[in-house]
């Protein structure tokens, strides 16, 4: 070989290498930070994941002919630049097409709530996968529904001829108005709008009463329709505004997602960058995520049910901490690691009032001890966990009765505090009692 097919060979594997690793490095990272809440979250996914790394697949793919051009081989850095050059590129084909990977069990607890719209309602879009909902893709909207009367989908470029246009939506939650945005002309139907200025149209936002952090947006209203503003205490069921065709929407029908923390300054920015809150509806068929697709369900709300706050999840398949004073001051941690092994036992470490702390200089709660919890007291543990939930009132530490139990629940998406007493602690108490070391 030549001095100048030798410098070329070294050179293009030298460029392979880099481009290579640069590919590798740049997909871990994007997947890694679109875990992250929030815009950095968003902007990872949606730009890192399948956008910059299908062009870095292009780059290394003809970093890859290059040096093919010099070693005239294809030993095993050609097929694994060509493999790793193609999965790249394929990525950006997927837009749209794969489930944004954070799973109900992660983003939980489900909050449940009521539908926006009265009567039958048709389920365009909703759902936990990318086969029934579409928003499953963008971070954000990851639980997002698109609901909607009949008729629905005519082809129609008139708005009168849809069946969801001028309905009255309805709040789903009890809560106070955080945002509301008003004042865009409705859309022409039948097709998708050009560049919308504002993607949400004319919509509300609300915090959850109990559960402020977390906000319902509710999306397309018609113009001039809404009838509450920011600052505003509303109850569910209570009228919002009319049903719209404002915004990013081909046809008029009402969108709904949740999120924790959104940001409320420019929530048009990617529809919104919060953690996504996975939500459900009351039906008359029970408490579900109903699903849309094809065929979409039609489905038609509850009103009897009420918004739970701070709601916990049903299982307990993922990483949690439970902090508990048991009402005399004697503390109890329990941790899981969740996720991966179905078996495996949950942590917990008893730290008992010492008589020096205690009111009456007596009182001691036993011995201090750290042990584990079998799979079948993991699952009593939650199951008690999650009645004393329904039962107790929200609240932290602060301004708790004498004898009150507080409980703490850490979750991936967030902290859950309760404070119970009376007859809403025994069944929590006598679990407890269950683990103390005899003396």
């Amino acid at each position: 070989m030549s001095r100048i097919g030798r410098w070329g060979s070294a050179g293009t594997t030298i460029l392979f290498v880099l481009t290579g690793l640069v590919t590798v490095a740049v997909t871990v990272i994007s997947l890694w930070m679109s875990m992250t809440p929030g815009l950095l979250g968003s902007l990872a996914w949606i730009v890192g994941v399948f956008l910059a790394v299908p062009v870095l697949g292009i780059v290394l793919l003809l970093s890859v002919v290059f040096r093919w051009l010099f070693v005239r081989r294809a030993d095993w850095m050609f097929w694994v630049g060509l493999v790793l050059g193609l999965f790249s590129i394929s990525l950006y084909f997927l837009q749209g097409r794969v489930t944004y990977p954070v799973s109900i069990e992660t983003a939980g607890p489900v909050r449940a709530m009521q539908l926006p719209l009265e009567g039958a309602v048709v389920v365009g879009w909703g759902g936990d996968d990318i086969s029934t909902n579409y928003h499953a893709f963008y971070p954000a909207q990851r639980w997002a529904y698109d609901l909607m009367h009949e008729p629905y989908n005519t082809e129609s470029e008139r708005l009168e001829d849809y069946g969801c246009y001028g309905k009255t939506v309805v709040s789903p939650v009890t809560g106070t108005v955080v945002f509301t945005k008003d004042g865009l002309l409705d859309q022409i139907p039948s097709r998708l709008p050009k560049n919308p200025s504002f993607p949400l149209g004319n919509s509300v936002g609300i915090s959850l009463d109990g559960d402020e952090e977390v906000v319902v947006f509710l999306a397309h209203l018609m113009k001039g329709s809404l009838r509450v503003q920011s600052g505003q205490p509303i109850r569910a069921g209570a009228p919002l505004g009319r049903c719209g065709n404002s915004g990013n929407t081909s046809e008029p029908h009402v969108h709904i997602h949740a999120e924790i923390q959104p940001q409320l300054e420019e929530p048009q920015l990617i529809g919104q960058v919060g953690t996504p809150v996975p939500i459900s509806f009351y039906l008359k068929d029970g408490e579900r995520m109903p699903l849309g697709g094809e065929p979409p369900e039609i489905v038609e709300a509850d009103r009897t049910l009420v918004q739970k706050p701070l709601a916990l999840p049903q299982n307990s398949s993922f990483p949690w901490t439970i902090r508990i004073d048991d009402g005399n001051h004697n503390g109890y941690v329990f941790r899981y690691g969740g996720c991966c092994d179905e078996e495996e036992p949950a942590t917990v470490t008893y730290t008992p009032i010492s008589p020096e702390h205690s009111s009456s200089g007596i009182y001691s709660g036993g011995k201090a001890f750290t042990g584990s919890l079998s799979v079948e007291q993991r699952e009593q543990l939650w199951q008690t966990v999650q009645g004393f939930a329904e039962s107790a009132t929200v609240g932290d530490e602060k301004g708790r009765s004498m004898g009150s139990v507080g409980l703490t629940v850490t979750l991936p998406a967030g902290e859950r505090a309760f404070v119970g007493t009376g007859d809403t602690v025994l069944p929590l108490q006598q679990f407890l009692e269950t683990l103390r070391p005899k003396n």
